[in-house]
């Protein structure tokens, strides 16, 4: 039987390309697999290169459905003593990860692969054994997908963070799901919810072709979501407004961020030392920052990262629509 793991990583930081590079180690030691990652950031470092057998690299990197007009009523929210801040929902992200997994699966399905298995290329790979009999059960029960299966609350989805499958019946079921950022945007359906939902929903119907398992079938086999465990800082929750005021808001709510230097095309602007539970905020002007490049280094867990982002007048314009901030 031929194998292969589909890795997907959009590695844009130092950081993200390190904990790529564990993950394709970790699943270089499952012998029977081949490995490819699809990814839609250019990858240049030559190790990435030694450690897969395909690179797929898309050019289509839409980094926010707000571009295109959506403004979810529903998003993020963040509490302080004196303020509520929320951005919409934007699941750009979720459109990027089905394009390039839908990439991965279909270059698979070309090659002859009988089976794959899907990871996020911050995961690592901790029981290579475990997986395989995974494998082999979905196979022996006549099944065609594998899915770890959630349990919400109010909803049940299928987490994309590891599944498998026979690269033909999972492109014929999730058929359905756009390719094109414009047909995701015109369907309600899709920018509405994140992939796990939307995967979930698609096999309405055909739940008898899915082995369904357990998040704790899974723990002992990988280290889940490293990326996750940094990505709320680096931009993600900066700058909100206040009818035209802008605000800038740090915060420190998972008590694990020790430090936060900003820069302004390389100009030191503010560094601020931030204590267990704390939200830093001040109104800023957002004609000093237009145009300009603005670094964000922070000391997280005793690791230094950098992000950085030119803050041009689309952005400004973005955040204004989707991130509100109002005090109390």
């Amino acid at each position: 039987m031929k194998n292969i793991f589909v890795v997907s990583s959009y590695p844009s930081t130092d950081k993200k390309f390190s904990i790529l590079k564990e993950c394709l180690r970790s699943v270089r030691k499952i012998k029977e697999f081949d490995i490819l990652l699809t990814t839609n950031y250019p990858i240049t470092d030559p190790e990435i290169y030694t450690l897969t057998d395909y690179i797929i690299w898309d050019k289509i990197d839409i980094q926010t459905v707000t571009e295109y007009g959506i403004f979810p009523t529903y998003g993020w929210q963040l509490i302080g003593s004196n303020f509520t801040a929320t951005t919409s929902f934007d699941n750009a992200y979720h459109f990027d990860l089905h394009r390039a997994l839908h990439n991965g699966v279909n270059f698979a399905k070309g090659l002859g692969y009988e089976f794959f298995y899907y990871l996020e290329g911050d995961c690592e790979i901790l029981d290579t054994n475990n997986l395989l009999e995974k494998r082999d059960r979905m196979f022996v029960e006549n099944k065609k997908l594998m899915f770890m299966e959630i349990d919400m609350g109010a909803y049940i989805d299928y987490a994309t963070l590891i599944f498998g499958g026979v690269p033909d019946y999972f492109l014929d079921v999730t058929s359905g799901v756009p390719c094109q950022i414009e047909g995701w945007v015109a369907d309600h359906n899709m920018y509405l919810y994140g992939m796990e939902v939307i995967f979930y929903r698609m096999l309405e119907g055909k739940r008898d072709s899915v082995l369904a398992l357990k998040y704790e079938d899974f723990e002992k086999d990988a280290n889940f979501n490293k990326i996750k465990k940094i990505n709320s800082y680096g931009f993600r929750y900066m700058f909100f407004f206040s009818g035209d005021d802008m605000y800038l808001l740090l915060n420190n709510n998972e008590d694990k961020l020790s430090k936060i230097q900003l820069f302004l095309n390389d100009d030191p602007w503010i560094n601020i030392d931030l204590g267990s539970s704390c939200y830093y905020h001040t109104k800023i002007n957002p004609e000093d920052i237009l145009d300009k490049k603005i670094s964000e280094v922070v000391t997280f867990d005793d690791d230094i990262m950098k992000f950085e982002k030119v803050m041009s007048q689309r952005t400004i314009d973005i955040l204004k629509q989707s991130q509100k901030i109002v005090f109390t």
